[in-house]
């Protein structure tokens, strides 16, 4: 039996998003100690509800 392989590849559009969304993720990781503390913030003033 022979592995199946699979190969993607971004098609010419989604090539044009590579650049954002490499920027998106630069700026979440130099400033994910910052998101951290202020989801922590934001989860202590808004607790889950209890379901009835």
């Amino acid at each position: 039996m022979r592995d199946r392989r699979v190969e993607y590849a971004l098609t010419g559009l989604g090539s044009t998003l590579l650049a954002a969304a490499t920027a998106l993720g630069d700026w979440a990781t130099a400033h994910r100690t910052e998101i951290g503390a202020n989801r922590r913030r934001y989860d202590h003033a808004h607790p889950p509800r209890a379901r009835a």
